[in-house]
């Protein structure tokens, strides 16, 4: 029996019976029956290791003739995560999506969101949508098909912030939630959680998990107080967790353990990260030379306790892109965004992101569009979104992304991991300068560094590049200012 590279610890021949049980399941009435008769053997020909949509999956691939209906190939997909969660995240977000209709999302075929299991792993079987990788294609496409490339991903960013709920969570199978009720949020009946990277870092994810919030407010609230899950210390502000316990390593061979101080000035530190979160929630930072009515509007859209989908995970690779032929001389172009256990429900400024491939401001390295093509690539972008036709769903999106900046780098900041210093008093002493230009003549609440310690790091986005890409590695997370 084979062995997969990629998944040495799976049973192949327990996926592939599982997957041939699920191709029976899923032909129409008639043909079950037949194949109850053996007169439909789905026959496997291809079981092998692929990377799709910057993704490890196995492919398995029927022959045509043994399965009239289809479909004739699908992915094993295992989500790594918190067990069980991660997978009904998939399953429940990717459900969401598919119901908006306009945004495409790979049909979820069958899942195991449980250990053991025959297969040997959480696993998701999924449609494999036609097409490649955006970041297969980009170099080979023509102003046209740029354009059209670029429309549709403006169409699925539109779609995701326009798509709005009461909660701010991850949509879960199996919580008979509705996190989109027309009327104020009630109590929910089931609990439902957020699920998102900088909630389950580090020891996080051995932890219970975040609940679902209803403002901003709580939102940050509950960013800044991850510190205080991971290092609780007593009422006089002593560490309860002993010497050695494995939240206090820090993955450095010069520093195996944070002492008792470290942990005292981790507390401090995102103690006072913790005092800004209501000038951040939204709003505040809204320039006083607009007009009332326009400043009005705007401070109501980012105080809008309605919440849009914001997807982490955006890389290029992420996006399938497939062109067709209308006629002799127009082509459609078709992207489907892929990666949705990377999803979750967010206020409205944190919605209102380019995905950073595109986003010269990000200061994001990459083999694929360089940094000049981002800069025409944003300006083209822009464009777009302002068209007349689209307009009328685009003006909120424009409006969040371009006055919700400071709310988007704060919550970046605050999705950091603990152990990253250096970049943190950077964003203290960015901030103050921030604060003088839009706040002037109001005290900053906090005492600031004179100076920034280092340059600081380009920027990551909280969670879009430490995901697994092709190569299985995990990167670690930094921010941006905004200076």
């Amino acid at each position: 029996m084979p062995i997969s590279r990629y998944f040495p610890h799976v049973n192949l021949s327990g996926l592939m019976s599982w997957a041939t049980c699920t191709v029976i399941e899923m032909q129409p009435a008639p043909s079950r029956q037949d194949a109850k008769e053996s007169k439909i053997n789905p026959k496997i020909i291809g079981c092998e290791d692929v990377v799709w949509a910057g993704e490890r999956m196995i492919l398995i691939t029927f022959e045509r003739a043994s399965v009239p209906s289809g479909p004739h190939v699908m992915l094993a997909h295992f989500p790594k995560g918190r067990k069980g969660l991660t997978t009904q995240a998939l399953v429940g977000m990717t459900a969401t999506i598919r119901e908006i209709g306009t945004i495409g999302a790979p049909q979820i075929y069958a899942y195991m969101d449980y250990l053991p299991n025959p297969v040997g792993a959480e696993v998701v079987l999924m449609e494999k949508i036609p097409g490649q990788s955006l970041s297969e294609v980009w170099p080979t496409l023509h102003s046209k098909d740029l354009h059209r490339v670029c429309t549709e991903v403006v169409r699925i960013l539109l779609m995701l912030f326009n798509n709005r709920g009461s909660y701010i969570c991850t949509d879960l199978l199996g919580t008979n939630v509705n996190t989109r009720p027309s009327q104020p949020p009630a109590p929910l009946s089931r609990p439902a959680v957020l699920l998102t990277a900088p909630f389950d870092q580090g020891p996080l994810i051995n932890m219970a998990p975040q609940p679902a919030l209803y403002s901003a407010h709580q939102y940050l609230e509950a960013l800044a107080g991850r510190i205080f899950r991971v290092f609780p210390v007593t009422p006089t502000g002593q560490p309860i967790l002993p010497r050695g316990h494995p939240s206090r390593q820090t993955g450095s061979p010069l520093k195996p353990e944070l002492t008792d101080e470290d942990v005292a000035k981790l507390n401090g530190n995102w103690t006072n990260w913790q005092r800004l979160v209501s000038y951040h929630a939204g709003g505040y930072y809204v320039p006083h030379h607009l007009s009332a009515a326009a400043r009005q509007l705007v401070i109501a859209l980012l105080t809008c306790r309605q919440f849009g989908i914001r997807h982490r995970d955006m890389r290029m690779s992420r996006f399938i892109v497939s062109f067709h032929s209308v006629g002799e001389n127009e082509r459609h172009s078709r992207v489907t965004l892929t990666g949705w256990e990377h999803a979750h429900r967010a206020p409205l400024w944190s919605c209102a992101r380019w995905p950073l491939w595109m986003d010269p401001e990000a200061g994001v390295d990459s083999d694929v569009v360089r940094e000049e093509e981002r800069v025409l690539l944003r300006r083209l972008l822009v464009g777009i979104l302002n068209n007349r036709f689209i307009l009328r769903e685009s003006w909120q999106f424009f409006v969040a992304h371009v006055f919700g900046a400071t709310e988007r780098w704060f919550e970046d900041c605050l999705s950091t991991h603990w152990l990253t210093e250096n970049p943190l008093e950077n964003c203290l002493y960015r901030l103050s300068r921030r604060w003088e230009y839009t706040r002037p003549g109001i005290e900053f609440p906090l005492a600031r560094p004179s100076r920034a310690i280092e340059q600081a790091p380009k920027s990551r986005d909280a969670v879009a590049e430490s995901v697994d890409d092709s190569s299985g590695e995990a990167d670690t997370t930094q921010t941006q200012g905004v200076d």
